[in-house]
């Protein structure tokens, strides 16, 4: 017997439980056609290294037609492993400005920093894996030239 729908197998860890259950909720919230903007934030979130370039090829499939033909999906990750499938990348910068009643009034403001050279996104995934961008450019090649089913 195959177990119910939401319900663990013996075999599954929990990241594989996590992964399965965002590929499930993906799916059922766009199963009726895609929303104008779909925002992910740090979707990816307790599910590690290991399983990134899966739900980074999950959410690339997302972005493809038909689902994606009259929508945006925009994703907030800290995973170089999800980051390297997107087709366009932003870096969010916060900053603190100097409040006027002293620390704990200072004002944190986000600005957002398209990249929009391949060298820029390179040197972004680097900075993310604390690795050469001799590393995150394969990992970034590779994620780019992945063939979807």
């Amino acid at each position: 017997a195959t177990p119910a729908a939401g319900a663990a197998s013996d075999t599954a860890t929990p990241a594989a439980d996590r992964s399965q259950r965002v590929a499930s909720e993906l799916d059922a919230g766009l199963s009726n056609g895609m929303a104008p903007v779909l925002l992910l934030d740090e979707l990816d979130s307790s599910i590690g290294a290991r399983l990134g370039a899966p739900v980074g090829r999950l959410l690339r499939r997302l972005c493809r037609p038909p689902r994606a033909a009259n929508g945006q999906v925009i994703v907030v990750t800290h995973l170089p492993q999800v980051a390297c499938f997107a087709d366009h990348h932003l870096r969010a910068v916060k900053a603190s400005g100097g409040g006027a009643g002293g620390a704990a009034s200072e004002r944190v403001t986000t600005a957002f920093e398209p990249l929009a050279s391949e060298h820029q996104r390179i040197g972004e995934v680097a900075a993310m894996l604390g690795l050469e961008q001799s590393v995150a450019r394969d990992m970034f090649n590779s994620a780019q030239n992945d063939k979807l089913p």
